[in-house]
């Protein structure tokens, strides 16, 4: 057998050059196969002309994926002035970029609760209600994670306070979820619906009493109106329930059970008014006895009472006031009757006149010197009898006080 030739000096090193550019290429063709599985394409080694050419087309990409990493890097991080150096090196960089799951720099940054990276990104054009692809918002994730500065700044740029994910979350009920007091007061405060359902039903109140660690939040959500009444309508074992039925003790068991009452008794309220605004008003009826008047104004007051009742009362009060003052008029004119003799009068039987109308009518005619009688009678119940004798008065005095219903006078 033949013995190999030995290779010479430039020999061996033509092969190393021809192996180190093997490697090289095969180098090259690994990293063009690593790009394409970040940009989802297949991952299949390409040929040489084809990796050289996917390198030459991909290299401003490769630059912005590695500037939008370095973006949501710092974000995470809380790397402020890394931060500011990229966005003023890159001017046109993506500030929204995301990534597979949606999320953005923003959110990152609003999530771990790093209030002036937020606000630089904020600034420099961010989209603030810019949502993952379950719909998660930048204010959800600092809700969920009680970074209250976050949520506060936030809200005051005017993003969407009420805004759902997908399963109907929003921000309340990510607070309410995890016990943030703070945030869930704030939020309430700033006029978020306390009762947001999300699409199981589940609200900020339900998910307090049933996952949270303190009871503080129960309370504060029941003594800002939040409705205890609402039933879960996920299917399975909490399918019905309410948030007393999950209370984990007795005092917020009997805290929900009390505000359930007042809602069932202000839904009644409510109907009763509602029926009343929308009766249509009865037709006028003519020729209506007086036990038909009385009755009509005495339903009249009942409905009156059952809708106002410190204003019934106050009428009751001004009527009572009047019926003092009456007295004491009649009062006053009874001496004016005793001491009538000074004045060419008669004869005064006393006793109190019937109505201020009439009496004052009498009074007046007191004056008249052909007044010369005042008698007043019995108290005899059929007024069908009742008279009051004026003797020498107007007849349309005495007739003012016959239609004021005087007791029977006696001869």
């Amino acid at each position: 057998m033949p013995k190999p030739k030995k290779q010479t000096a430039a020999q061996a090193a033509a092969v190393a050059a021809l192996a180190q550019a093997v490697n090289n290429q095969a180098a090259s063709n690994n990293n063009a196969a690593a790009f394409a599985q970040v940009q989802g394409a297949p991952t299949q080694a390409a040929s040489p002309v084809a990796a050289h050419t996917t390198a030459v087309q991909a290299t401003p990409n490769t630059a912005l994926q590695a500037n939008e990493a370095k973006l949501h890097e710092y974000a995470k991080t809380g790397n402020l002035s890394a931060l500011k150096a990229l966005l003023t090196e890159n001017p046109s960089l993506n500030k929204d970029a995301a990534n597979k799951l949606g999320a953005t720099a923003l959110m990152f940054a609003a999530a771990k609760g790093h209030l002036d990276v937020v606000k630089l990104l904020v600034e420099n054009g961010c989209n603030k209600d810019a949502t993952k692809t379950d719909g998660k918002t930048a204010l959800m994730s600092a809700a969920q994670f009680g970074r209250i500065e976050v949520v506060r700044y936030l809200v005051k740029k005017g993003c969407n306070k009420d805004a759902k994910k997908l399963d109907g979350w929003t921000a309340l009920l990510w607070a309410a979820r995890n016990s943030h007091l703070e945030v869930v007061n704030f939020l309430v405060e700033a006029g978020c619906n306390k009762n947001a359902k999300d699409t199981n039903g589940w609200t900020a109140l339900i998910l307090a009493t049933h996952y949270g660690d303190y009871f503080d939040v129960v309370k504060f959500l029941v003594e800002k109106g939040a409705k205890a009444s609402i039933k879960i309508t996920e299917k399975g074992s909490f399918q019905g329930k309410k948030a007393s039925d999950l209370a984990r003790t007795d005092e917020i068991k009997n805290l929900l059970l009390a505000k359930e009452k007042e809602e069932e008794q202000a839904a009644r309220n409510n109907n009763v008014n509602a029926n009343n605004n929308n009766a249509a008003p009865p037709p006028p009826q003519a020729g209506l006895s007086n036990e038909a008047r009385l009755a009509e104004k005495q339903a009249a007051l009942a409905a009156l009472q059952a809708s106002h009742p410190g204003l019934v009362a106050e009428i009751f009060g001004i009527k009572q006031k009047i019926r003092n003052e009456l007295a004491a008029a009649l009062a006053d004119l009874d001496k004016e009757l005793e001491a009538a003799p000074r004045n060419g009068v008669t004869q005064v039987s006393g006793g109190a006149l019937g109505a201020l109308y009439a009496a004052a009518k009498v009074k007046e005619e007191l004056q008249n010197p052909r007044v010369t009688s005042i008698a007043s009678g019995d108290n005899n119940k059929d007024d069908d009898d009742d008279e009051v004798v004026v003797v020498g008065a107007k007849r349309s005095v005495a007739e003012d006080a016959r239609s004021a219903k005087r007791p029977k006078q006696q001869s």
